[in-house]
């Protein structure tokens, strides 16, 4: 016959037992410790810091100083983006944000620094980038090209020659977080799992145009022709934007001379001199064009979540670029200080966000290139930017080679 009786349980199993009874006793403990007990709320910490009265921690904190932060709170109360609850004010929304932003801070240590819940941080958060969004149109918008720029008019080397110039263009790979499935799209040449970006900046410093939300691994050409095709405006007629030779030429975006290699530091640190019109057109366009690179990496310094694969779903990394070159133009707008230690350094080379350095000849992939190309379909506007590339390259070269003249006697 079958034996059905229950074994008897062993001192050892006992204790086992006992164990894990007094671990799960202590997790339902743990869970009802209250974690949000600082002695400094989150409203009580804002307060304080706005009161400090130290720019320089004000401005570590908020990424601007404080007048400016002020007058975006008062933007987004005026236009009824943000409006102060029972429990939070828009001022503490704002703070949550630009830590969150400025430092790359995660929920659990927003939660943590402003005793708040993870569920009232992201609502927060979400809800002032939908804010900061919608200042985009009213302070990113496109040169119409009746002035000439005061960094071109006032400066003997680059006037008259670039009189038409507006601005400069470029792309930039921001880190992403994407799905597996869809890794293989996003992985740029570098193996970096990343969105395209590309911007366009005036002279000032300001961003004019931003196309986010490309696959890394698409060519800086295709992302262009997309921005072409959807808002960009193709500058007026005697208007044109600098890019790198990988972009090709084209009406209104004037490229170096291609297969002529010229990096600014060493021109600086070995006193080189051009040997042709070709590169000393090249050098100064690099000193021009440079004003694109040293934008998106003040961008990245302010504004650290840009600097890793932030956690969000991707409709939300994209509205974060929208929102944050945004964000950029209104800081630069309102305020008259120098913003960050970052803009004081000697921006005499053309520098990659990762040190590489950039060799105004070669492509955007890095292939040496064999010849010029024409990009799109307007043959005749490839063909003037040409002729026009070629003017001032002649016009330039006969000028230098006077002043040149004039030392020697």
């Amino acid at each position: 016959m079958p034996d059905n009786s229950v074994p008897l349980l062993t001192p050892q199993t006992l204790l086992k037992f006992a164990v894990l009874v007094a671990q799960h006793e202590a997790t339902l403990w743990h869970d009802r410790i209250p974690s949000h007990t600082s002695v400094l709320t989150g409203s009580q910490y804002v307060e304080e810091l706005l009161s400090s009265g130290n720019p320089t921690r004000i401005f570590d904190v908020l990424r601007m100083p404080l007048p400016t932060f002020f007058t975006l709170r008062d933007w987004c109360i005026e236009h009824d983006y943000l409006q102060p609850t029972r429990q939070i004010s828009v001022e503490e929304q704002l703070v949550i944000f630009l830590k969150t932003v400025g430092e790359n801070a995660s929920n659990r240590m927003a939660q943590e620094r402003f005793q708040r819940s993870g569920s009232t941080i992201s609502r927060v958060f979400n809800k002032v980038l939908d804010a900061i969004t919608m200042l985009y149109p009213t302070v990113v918008t496109q040169p119409n090209g009746d002035t000439i720029p005061s960094r071109i008019r006032n400066d003997p080397k680059m006037f008259p020659y670039f009189k038409g110039c507006i601005g400069a263009a470029d792309g930039t790979h921001i880190r992403a977080h994407i799905a597996e499935s869809d890794a293989v799209r996003f992985r740029s040449r570098k193996g970096e799992i990343s969105q395209n970006v590309l911007g366009i900046c005036t002279f000032d410093e300001l961003f004019c145009y931003v196309l986010p939300g490309w696959e890394g691994s698409s060519h800086d050409t295709r992302v262009l022709q997309a921005a072409l095709a959807a808002d960009l405006r193709t500058p007026p007629p005697g208007c044109y934007y600098l890019v790198d030779a990988g972009y090709g030429i084209r009406a209104g975006f004037l490229p170096p001379y291609r297969g002529v290699r010229y990096h600014l530091n060493e021109q600086y640190q070995s006193q080189q001199k051009p040997e042709n019109k070709e590169e000393l057109f090249n050098l100064r366009h690099a000193q021009l064009r440079n004003v694109i690179e040293r934008i998106f990496g003040i961008l990245k310094r302010r504004f650290r979540i840009l600097r890793t694969p932030p956690e969000y779903h991707f409709s939300t990394q994209v509205k974060l670029v929208f929102a944050l070159t945004a964000l950029h133009n209104f800081i630069r707008l309102n305020s008259d200080e120098i913003e960050d230690n970052t803009r004081k350094r000697k921006w005499t080379d053309v520098e990659n966000e990762d040190g590489s350095q950039d060799s105004v000849g070669m492509d955007s992939v890095g292939n040496e290139p064999l010849g010029e190309r024409s990009e799109g379909t307007d043959i005749d506007g490839a063909k003037q930017m040409t002729q026009l590339r070629e003017r001032i390259a002649e016009d330039m070269w006969r000028d230098y080679n006077l002043y040149l003249e004039r030392l020697r006697r």
